[in-house]
């Protein structure tokens, strides 16, 4: 990856900006492309979401000092100095605790630019980057990271002509070492045949929990019989496989509820409930309270 964006740096030289390791000195904490499509933004705690939230946009997070953790799609994170989070579009996620002294650039992008950069079909950097949602970097990796942010924060303020072309430009590069760099941790994994079962079935739900909640239909899908699917989650992430069902349901619902403006029966056909009776029972057994009351709370 390193080497992917020093070219790149090389080859936008004139356009590099002495900004300090992370773009805090700018006039504003938010900065965007004309269209909005394409923004850099610093971030601290107080920004970080408390509630479960719809992740609307591309974002890389780079943490530069403090300590982070939450949960995206049900997967516990920490983020620390000197590492990049990951997150896509459709993904929830949630803050639970931060240091004072958080600090983290986002690099964001909408759906409509990232669609824009002609990334070949072919290539599918989500399954990596789902399977290494948080990445350590060394010093040189992230600061190899930070001139990518050095190059589109100049270009951003600078208004710089052919700025969309730029940053497509330079975020292609950066996604290629990216993917490269994601390869290269894949490899050097090991799972057991157990731990490759949980992983394929977390695939299975996060694709199919909306309108598949029987815990046989996802057995057969795995081509495993539900009893051992049952005992194999349970062992290794201390869950059964309902309860895993029940959290994704409930995360997403939690997030309609609080981020979104869509009314209780809409999320309910959007969840595949019959009714909105049947969906109020399911989420009062697990949450405690009711939809509406969970609305209400603060």
């Amino acid at each position: 990856m390193i080497g992917i964006i020093d070219k790149c740096a090389n080859f936008v030289g004139d356009i590099r900006c002495s900004l300090s390791p992370t773009i805090i000195n700018m006039d504003q904490s938010h900065i965007q492309t004309k269209n909005g499509e394409f923004y850099l933004a610093e971030v601290s705690k107080t920004d970080l979401p408390v509630n479960p939230k719809f992740m609307e946009n591309y974002c890389g997070i780079i943490c530069h000092s403090g300590e982070s953790t939450g949960m995206c799609n049900l997967r516990r994170f920490t983020l620390r100095p000197h590492s990049l989070a990951i997150v896509m579009p459709g993904q929830i996620v949630q803050s639970e605790n931060s240091t004072d002294d958080f600090r983290a650039t986002v690099i964001g992008m909408t759906s409509a630019f990232a669609n824009s950069l002609g990334i070949p079909y072919s290539f599918d950097a989500n399954k990596l980057i789902e399977e290494n949602p948080i990445n350590q970097f060394s010093r040189q990796e992230y600061d190899a990271t930070m001139n990518l942010v050095e190059m589109t924060a100049n270009v951003i303020i600078n208004k710089t002509q052919y700025q969309l072309d730029i940053i497509r430009h330079l975020m292609c590069a950066h996604i290629y070492g990216l993917s490269d760099y994601l390869h290269s941790v894949e490899i050097q994994k090991s799972y057991s045949s157990e731990e490759t079962l949980v992983n394929r079935f977390m695939m299975e739900l996060k694709s199919n929990y909306r309108t598949t909640r029987s815990v046989k239909q996802y057995a057969e899908a795995l081509c495993v019989t539900p009893g051992y699917l049952s005992s194999v989650l349970k062992r290794i992430t201390g869950r059964t496989p309902l309860e895993l069902i029940s959290d994704y349901v409930v995360l997403e619902a939690k997030a309609l509820l609080r981020s979104s403006d869509l009314s209780i029966q809409q999320i309910c056909y959007r969840l595949n409930f019959p009714n909105q009776s049947a969906f109020g029972k399911y989420f009062k057994k697990i949450e405690g309270v009711s939809p509406v009351q969970y609305r209400g709370l603060k």
